[in-house]
C-alpha cells in the first residue's frame, strides 16, 4: 500500500511539474515570438525604462527575444531542460529588477514585456512573481526526485 501511494504521489508531482514546465515555457515563446516580430517597437519598449541606451538597445531588442525563445523551447528538450529553467529563472529576476529600478526612478511605463501590450507594472510584478515560484516549485520537484 505504501509503495502504491508513493507511486501516485511522484506521478501527481511528475504531471504538476510538466504542467509548470508547459506554463513557463509557453509563456517565453509567447513572449519571445512577439518580441522578435517587431524588434524596433520593442527596443521602443526598452528604451521606455531608461536603464540601457542607443546601440545597447537596439541589441537587447533584437537578441534578448530569441534567448527567451530558445530558453522556453529548451524547457521541452530533456537534456536542456535544466539550463533552460535555469536562464529562464535567471531573465524573469532581471526583468523584475529592472520593473522594480523603473518604479524606484517614479517612471510611469507600462511594461512591454508581451510585445505590444500594455501591462501595468503592479500585474507584471505579479505575473514574475508567479513564474518565479513556478521554477522554484519545479526546482524543488527535482531535486526531490534525485534523492
Amino acid at each position: 500500500m505504501g509503495t502504491r501511494k508513493a507511486m501516485n504521489t511522484r506521478d501527481a508531482s511528475h504531471v504538476f511539474c510538466l504542467v509548470l514546465q508547459v506554463f513557463i515555457g509557453g509563456f517565453f515563446l509567447v513572449t519571445g515570438v512577439s518580441k522578435a516580430i517587431d524588434p524596433l517597437g520593442f527596443a521602443g519598449e526598452i528604451a521606455n525604462y531608461r536603464i540601457v541606451t542607443g546601440w545597447l538597445t537596439l541589441a537587447t531588442a533584437h537578441y534578448l527575444p530569441w534567448l527567451e525563445i530558445v530558453a522556453g523551447a529548451g524547457l521541452f528538450v530533456r537534456r536542456i531542460r535544466t539550463g533552460a529553467l535555469l536562464v529562464c529563472g535567471g531573465l524573469l529576476l532581471v526583468f523584475t529588477a529592472a520593473l522594480v529600478a523603473t518604479c524606484a526612478r517614479g517612471l510611469d511605463i507600462r511594461c512591454g514585456c508581451i510585445g505590444g501590450v500594455p501591462t501595468t507594472v503592479p500585474l507584471a510584478l505579479l505575473r514574475n512573481a508567479i513564474l518565479l515560484a513556478a521554477c522554484g516549485a519545479i526546482v524543488r520537484i527535482w531535486s526531490r526526485k534525485k534523492h
